[in-house]
């Protein structure tokens, strides 16, 4: 499921004014580079599935970044990111029950602290990093810190 919404975000080019890959909130974001390319490849899709009239109106990131273009950020690519956190929280559970010795589980949670962080700092400056974006990098930055508070 990941590796859907991985391709569908990095790699559809869904508009000839927006950049494959821009999962940032469009209007004042970066100068105003992409105005309108709020939401991404995330928003197209939507709005290709379920329409504009389908599409969550009242988020944040139009009255931060002052652009007019709505995004619904729990939509179709949104609940794949939601499992990926699930699988997380999983891994963190599964290391808590198998491993008896708490040398092994500091161990292998600094493992995923680590992969989670990796995943992070590889675009982390190319984003704008919030909750309503429901990008991977938002959801491998909360893993990292949250493992790294154990």
């Amino acid at each position: 499921m990941s590796l859907t919404y991985i391709v569908v975000t990095l790699c559809w080019k869904y508009s000839d004014t927006c950049p494959v890959g821009y999962q940032g909130p469009g209007g004042l974001h970066l100068e105003s580079k992409y105005f309108n390319c709020t939401g991404g490849a995330a928003r197209a899709l939507d709005i290709l599935v379920f329409g504009t009239n389908h599409i969550y109106k009242y988020n944040s990131v139009k009255k931060i970044y002052h652009n007019s273009l709505d995004h619904d950020p729990e939509g179709l690519l949104g609940f794949l990111t939601s499992i990926v956190l699930t699988f997380f929280g999983l891994q963190a559970g599964k290391i808590f029950v198998i491993y008896k010795s708490d040398k092994h589980k500091i161990i292998h949670w600094l493992g995923w602290a680590i992969l989670t962080r990796k995943l992070t700092c590889n675009q982390m400056f190319d984003h704008s990093f919030n909750l309503q974006s429901f990008i991977v990098q938002f959801f491998c930055s909360v893993t990292h810190f949250c493992v790294n508070t154990f």
